[in-house]
């Protein structure tokens, strides 16, 4: 059995369960399910209570470079705000 749904519950409870617990202010928070050789990515809208998931399900290392670019992307979207 394949573990790639599986990650998807938790892509969404995650972002749900940190807007409760921090105090921070971002208007967006994201999140990531991996089991080490594929990740998804998503986003949740705070003030919507939207969660957006990545269609997608990146495999490392064939997809390595897309992987690093989104935690980069993310990491410095968090710097900027």
């Amino acid at each position: 059995t394949s573990n790639r749904r599986e990650g998807c519950p938790v892509l969404s409870w995650f972002p749900l369960t940190l807007d409760q617990w921090t105090d921070s202010t971002v208007p967006m928070l994201y999140g990531t399910a991996t089991t080490g050789d594929t990740w998804k990515f998503g986003i949740f809208q705070r003030q919507e209570k939207i969660v957006h998931k990545d269609i997608n399900i990146y495999a490392v290392p064939s997809d390595l470079h897309l992987v690093l670019s989104a935690l980069f992307g993310i990491s410095t979207s968090h710097c900027q705000s």
